[in-house]
């Protein structure tokens, strides 16, 4: 494919369509892999924000070892968050690396919890090329909704994303909806969990490695000084502490 062909392409969203498909199966051998940067490094403005949509329409369609290939370039894209009044009601819309520069609150985030029969929560460790909270436990599962999302669409794309995981296919419920104002939480969010016995197959991208933790357990390894994301160990209190 030339890179003329690749720019005309990615001007419309049918083209981005057909495009991440040619991505996504060439995604299986070592010589597309080594050519998706190249495609995205010479994306027009605008590409990313749809390729990303395009990308979420695949996820059911192509394997999971596609997916998690296609998505070690997409987070290069600097999404567009809404921001939020007290009441979690969008008055506005900033990139995600203005709202973290200016250290704002009002914006909106998913934290999903996988917890097993025996009552142990999947914690993951983040990679230590992640932009905040490198090499720190995280959530089973976490992201930030973007502009135009619900928490449960952003909820059903992060957990497919990091975690490989169809949310239609597992049981699944919203343990709560958190504020800053409330809470005491980094920002807007709605924490959902899921229960299943299955290590996931999680985003090596995303991840290190994990643990399967009791909620006191966890607790103790915090307070020894294991390093976390902020909220987590608020969460793990919040929900699943008696």
């Amino acid at each position: 494919m030339k890179i003329g062909s690749v720019s005309s392409l990615l001007k419309s969203s049918s083209g981005v369509l057909m495009l991440l498909t040619r991505i996504l199966a060439a995604a299986k051998t070592w010589v597309g892999r080594a050519f998706i940067p190249l495609i995205f490094f010479c994306r027009p403005a605008g590409a990313f924000s749809l390729a990303r949509a395009a990308f979420h329409k695949f996820q059911k369609k192509v394997s999971a070892k596609c997916i998690i290939t296609a998505r070690l370039f997409l987070p290069m894209y600097d999404e567009l968050l809404d921001l939020v009044d007290e009441q979690d009601r969008v008055i506005g819309t900033k990139k995600r690396s203005e709202v973290y520069a200016n250290n704002l609150k009002n914006f909106r985030v998913i934290n999903v919890f996988l917890i097993n029969e025996n009552g142990e929560i999947w914690i993951p460790r983040r990679t230590v090329h992640k932009r905040i909270f490198s090499l720190c436990l995280d959530m089973s599962a976490a992201g930030h909704v973007e502009t135009g999302e619900t928490y449960d669409q952003t909820f059903k794309r992060e957990t497919m994303e990091e975690l490989t995981i169809d949310t239609d296919e597992v049981p699944h419920r919203l343990l709560g909806h958190l504020r800053p104002q409330t809470h005491g939480v980094s920002t807007f969010m709605n924490v959902y969990e899921i229960r299943m016995n299955a290590v996931p197959k999680y985003n090596q991208n995303d991840f290190s490695e994990y643990f399967l933790l009791t909620p006191n357990t966890l607790l103790d390894r915090i307070a020894a000084g294991e390093k976390t994301k902020g909220d987590l160990p608020k969460l793990v209190e919040y929900f699943y502490s008696p």
